[in-house]
């Protein structure tokens, strides 16, 4: 079944009607009484849809359509977009070989969305044959339901990716250009930049991988060297994964930085770190900076397999002016 947002049916059908949201949403509380709430929000919504003979979306396999036309339980999709992310190329194995894959996002003047090429599509990003603000239009997709992201694009055997054969004028903002917004965590703004003051309060367990020097890609050991997927036999860096909970006094969050965000809060390199932790726990090594006040930026997802939102910290600041702080801590008494 297709699954269309409460939000997005009241819009279709206040456009297509002639009556505001604020009518829409009473018919639809009206619709809820009469049948004893015997069916959800979702369903009256429906229901008074096809009443007013509003069309809520058009057969996907019969236009191109733009992300925020695409809903959950679509199949035959087709869309044109730019790629405005792609992430780190990840691999497992299978049945004795490595399968390569790689997520990215794609963007539209009317959202973003995620699809992953697999296999032998990865090779398109590793062949750097598919880059950032590349157009694409893919065919013959479907729309899931991703538990961390929501909706997702999925290709299948038989969907087809054609590399910059159309045009697209969407500006994508680099994370560097986006404006950051101030944010407290009684009320987080979700998948915006955003900026965090406040406190750490707790800490986990680092992590570390092995990682391109030149594009801080993961990278395989082989022989006495490593491979990367791109600039092929390197020395690796160790690098950090360190996650921990930040508290404004209003609420918390448990945040996720990586390499030098990570070593900034610790006050000391991966490699360092590392050996620390041969002699002695995190715990005892946190001493040093847990109720440290710190200013953290990045940006805020709902992490739905845990029910939680989570930051992903682009950059830390250990450095903050005093009047900075106690201005701050004024302000939230």
């Amino acid at each position: 079944m297709i699954h269309v947002p409460v939000e997005d049916i009241i819009k279709k059908v206040s456009g297509q009607s002639g009556l505001s949201e604020t009518e829409v949403k009473e018919k639809i509380k009206e619709k809820m009484t009469s049948l004893k709430d015997l069916v959800s929000e979702e369903g009256a919504a429906y229901i008074i849809a096809s009443e007013l003979n509003v069309k809520l979306f058009e057969d996907p396999a019969t236009k191109v359509l733009k992300i925020n036309e695409a809903h959950i339980g679509m199949s035959g999709v087709e869309i044109v977009a730019k790629v405005s992310q792609i992430f780190e190329t990840r691999n497992f194995q299978r049945d004795g070989r490595t399968i390569d894959f790689v997520p990215i996002m794609l963007a539209d003047e009317t959202g973003q969305i995620r699809t992953t090429l697999w296999d032998r599509r990865a090779d398109l990003i590793k062949e750097d044959r598919l880059n950032q603000g590349d157009v694409v239009r893919i065919k013959g997709a479907s729309i899931k339901d991703n538990k961390y992201s929501g909706k997702e694009l999925q290709l299948t055997s038989r969907s087809q990716i054609l590399i910059n054969q159309d045009e697209l004028d969407v500006e994508l903002a680099s994370p560097e250009t986006q404006e950051l917004q101030e944010t407290s965590l009684d009320k987080p703004i979700i998948g915006s930049p955003v900026k965090i003051r406040g406190t750490i309060v707790n800490v986990a367990e680092p992590r570390f991988y092995d990682a391109c020097p030149e594009c801080r890609k993961k990278v395989e050991p082989e022989a006495d060297k490593f491979r990367c997927s791109t600039h092929e036999l390197v020395k690796a860096n160790k690098t950090l994964i360190f996650n921990f909970v930040i508290d404004d006094s209003k609420g918390n969050i448990r945040a996720t930085c990586f390499g030098e965000s990570g070593e900034k809060i610790l006050g000391m390199s991966a490699d360092k770190l590392h050996d620390l932790l041969l002699e002695k726990p995190i715990e005892e090594i946190a001493v040093d900076f847990l109720g440290s006040f710190v200013e953290v930026q990045g940006s805020i997802r709902e992490n739905k397999a845990y029910d939680r939102t989570e930051l992903s910290a682009n950059s830390v600041n250990t450095q903050l002016d005093p009047k900075t702080i106690a201005e701050q801590m004024l302000g939230n008494k």
